[in-house]
C-alpha cells in the first residue's frame, strides 16, 4: 500500500466510522418510531425521552459532522477535484433537507408532549412516523451515496499533500 493510500484511508476511515455511528442511531431511531406508534400513552414519557436522546445526537455529533463536510471537506474537494461540484451540490441539498426535517421532527415531538386528545395525538404520531421514516431513508441513502462518490474519490484522486492539508484543516476545526 502506498503512503497516499495509507493517509487517505485513515481520513476516509474516520468519515466512514462517523457514518456507521449515524446508521446505528438511525436503527435506534426506527425502534423509537415504532414504540411511539404502538406502545401508546403508558410508555409515551419514556419514548419521548428516547426521542429526545436521538434529537440530541442529531443536533450535536451529527450536526458537527455535517458542518465539517459543508465548511471544510466539500469546499476543499470542489477546489481540488472540480468534477465533484455537482455531487457536492446534491449532498449539500441533502444536508439542508435533513436539517429542515429535523426541526419539523423536534416541533412534532414538542407538540406530542403537550396534553392532547386521542385523535390529535394519533394525527401527530402519524406525522412523526412520516417525518422520521423520511429522515432515516435520507440518512441511509446519503451515507451510501457519499461513500460511493466522495470517499472513493478522496482515496483515489487526492495527492498526499492535499490529504495532509485537508486533515490539518479538519483537526484545526475539531
Amino acid at each position: 500500500m502506498t503512503q497516499n493510500k495509507k493517509i487517505s484511508s485513515g481520513l476516509v476511515e474516520g468519515l466512514e466510522q462517523s457514518h456507521q455511528e449515524t446508521l446505528l442511531r438511525t436503527d435506534w431511531f426506527y425502534e423509537i418510531l415504532l414504540k411511539l406508534r404502538y406502545e401508546g400513552k403508558p410508555s409515551l414519557g419514556k419514548n419521548l425521552r428516547d426521542a429526545g436522546e436521538v434529537l440530541k445526537f442529531f443536533h450535536g455529533e451529527h450536526s458537527r459532522h455535517m458542518s465539517c463536510e459543508e465548511n471544510i471537506i466539500f469546499p476543499f474537494l470542489v477546489i481540488h477535484v472540480p468534477k465533484l461540484e455537482s455531487v457536492i451540490g446534491v449532498l449539500n441539498a441533502d444536508h439542508d433537507d435533513f436539517k429542515n426535517k429535523l426541526q419539523t421532527f423536534k416541533d412534532l415531538i414538542s407538540e406530542l408532549a403537550k396534553d392532547k386528545t386521542d385523535s390529535d395525538r394519533t394525527a401527530i404520531l402519524e406525522k412523526i412516523r412520516e417525518v422520521g421514516t423520511y429522515m432515516i431513508c435520507l440518512l441511509k441513502s446519503h451515507n451510501q451515496f457519499e461513500s460511493a462518490s466522495i470517499h472513493k474519490v478522496m482515496e483515489t484522486e487526492l495527492h498526499p499533500d492535499e490529504i495532509e492539508e485537508l486533515q490539518k484543516q479538519i483537526r484545526k476545526e475539531g
